[in-house]
């Protein structure tokens, strides 16, 4: 794996002081541009936090968990934009960085609504007394889900042993899928590459 690494530590756009995580996230001019379209209830707050851990307390205190959500999810949007000017000589508009990071939201949701359904599934087979592998085997449970509205769905494989413990699971998302029989299938391909890739050798379906 190659990685790319900085000769300086001065600010990359105006080379006259260090640069710091908190100046990246929360100082420099143009992440302001970024924290005014995003969030209205911070425009206001001061630009001289020094201490991130204190400004994501003080942030915790005053913002909701969805709120909150975003404003991490930014902060990354924030660090790859800085990354991707550094790098590639590159730099993306506020518009850009919300975007980008209010997609990644989106996803993140939809892959956890599939291990939701995949967790539920397992009790419920549980229930209904889930009938175990053979010793040796492994079982594989895999689901689906669809955003009709983003074109996109969610895959969630979960893959259990003789004893119905669950021994690693997978999430995933893919676009421009919108029929469920799809949808099913590319999961179903996905529990299979699993299960290729670690090993598996004798497995139910």
């Amino acid at each position: 794996m190659t990685k790319k690494l900085v000769e300086s530590d001065l600010r990359p756009i105006y080379k006259e002081q260090k640069e710091s995580v908190v100046h990246v996230l929360w100082q420099f001019a143009a992440t302001n541009d970024v924290w005014f379209e995003a969030c209205s209830k911070i425009k206001k707050w001061s630009t001289c936090e020094d201490n991130l851990l204190k400004l994501i307390e003080k942030l915790m205190q005053k913002l909701s968990k969805e709120e909150m959500e975003e404003v991490a999810m930014i902060m990354r949007s924030l660090w790859l934009r800085r990354n991707q000017f550094i790098f590639e000589n590159n730099f993306t508009s506020p518009g850009q960085v919300i975007s980008a990071a209010r997609e990644q939201i989106r996803e993140f949701k939809l892959a956890q609504t599939v291990v939701e359904k995949s967790c539920l599934s397992r009790t419920i087979g549980r229930q209904m007394r889930w009938k175990k592998p053979n010793r040796g085997q492994v079982k594989v449970n895999w689901d689906a889900t669809i955003d009709q509205k983003q074109k996109k769905m969610g895959i969630g494989v979960v893959i259990r042993d003789e004893m119905g413990e669950a021994l690693t699971t997978c999430c995933d998302q893919k676009k421009h899928v919108q029929h469920s029989a799809i949808a099913e299938c590319m999961a179903l391909w996905k529990a299979m590459e699993l299960c290729r890739d670690l090993g598996f050798l004798r497995v139910v379906f």
